[in-house]
């Protein structure tokens, strides 16, 4: 549950507990949350686009020619959280986009978020990890990596340790990145 949390930890030795350190306080802002799609998508939201979910579990839309389809599932998270994302790009047109830390309200006007951090894919193995503020694309890193999967189930991992970011796919790890400025 969310709330303020304490916890201390001992040593065990001997059948004793021995060295207790200080206790610490922390707060739990968000239970987290997992989405599989087999049941609903109740607290997904459509933000461009029409989505839907299919009877075999998945979240999808059609797309929007030349324009950016997105939904968003809304949980907060202060700092220092794992994300981690299942999807498969079908098409080799146009990369797959993944936002985290972003908002987006307002759009930009091809329908892209005008806050956030950006990790993008496409099915010929490249990738970009960006930051967007105000409508500014500020590229991070990028690169290609044999490890994605084209047009196949890309398995991607997002730690943020702040101010670090890393990222997997499909179990391999990808990139760090520093925020130099967070704001």
């Amino acid at each position: 549950k969310s709330g303020l949390y304490y916890w201390d930890v001992e040593d065990l030795i001997n059948n004793t507990w021995q060295n207790r350190t200080q206790r610490e306080q922390f707060y739990v802002l968000s239970r987290g949350f997992t989405s599989t799609f087999d049941l609903n998508t109740r607290l997904w939201s459509p933000v461009e686009g029409t989505w839907v979910r299919t009877s075999t579990g998945f979240y999808k839309s059609a797309g929007i020619p030349d324009y950016y389809a997105s939904a968003m599932q809304q949980e907060y998270f202060e700092k220092n959280y794992v994300y981690e994302v299942k999807l498969k790009r079908k098409y080799s047109i146009y990369p797959s986009f993944i936002v985290i830390n972003g908002s987006p309200d307002p759009l930009m006007s091809n329908g892209m978020w005008l806050y956030g951090h950006v990790l993008e894919f496409t099915n010929s193995g490249e990738w970009r990890f960006s930051r967007i503020v105000g409508g500014t694309v500020e590229e991070m890193a990028s690169g290609t990596s044999p490890y994605i999967e084209p047009y196949s189930w890309n398995t991607w991992t997002i730690w943020t340790d702040h101010p670090d970011i890393y990222v997997w796919v499909n179990g391999v790890f990808l990139v760090k990145v520093t925020e130099t400025d967070p704001n």
